[in-house]
Order: structure tokens, then C-alpha cells, then sequence
């Protein structure tokens, strides 16, 4: 799973890209895949972007690790 998350903002760039390139296209299939490239972007973002209710914890997470705290210990 760790080398594909730094592989996803690659993905989102050229995403962004390919939208990019259907938009200069004036046919029906461009309209399509422009539609489907930002409803496949959205889905991604609002499936891993926390919630409302999980930021506070998402954050608290974030500042322990900024001080460097361990979240779990080895036994």
C-alpha cells in the first residue's frame, strides 16, 4: 500500500492532464470522458479526505507525530 500512495498524486497530475486534453476535443466521447475524469477525481478525493467528525482526531494524530511522539509501542 506505501508505494502507491506516492504514486496517487502523480495519477491525480496526469488525470488533470488527460482532462486537459479532452476539452480541446469537440465531440460527443470528449464530453464523456471529461465527465468521467472529474466524477473519478471527486469519488477519490471525498473517499479519502476524513470527515468532519474524524478531522479534529486526524489532526491530534498529525501534531503527535509533528513532535515526534510514537503512536504505538513495541513490546
Amino acid at each position: 500500500m506505501r508505494p502507491l500512495v506516492g504514486y496517487l498524486p502523480s495519477l491525480i497530475l496526469e488525470t488533470a492532464l488527460e482532462h486537459d486534453h479532452w476539452e480541446k476535443e469537440d465531440s460527443e466521447f470528449a464530453g464523456y470522458a471529461q465527465e468521467t475524469l472529474i466524477l473519478a477525481l471527486t469519488r477519490y478525493l471525498a473517499g479519502h479526505a476524513p470527515t468532519a467528525r474524524e478531522m479534529p482526531h486526524t489532526a491530534q494524530i498529525a501534531m503527535r507525530l509533528n513532535r515526534g511522539e510514537k503512536l504505538f509501542e513495541d513490546d
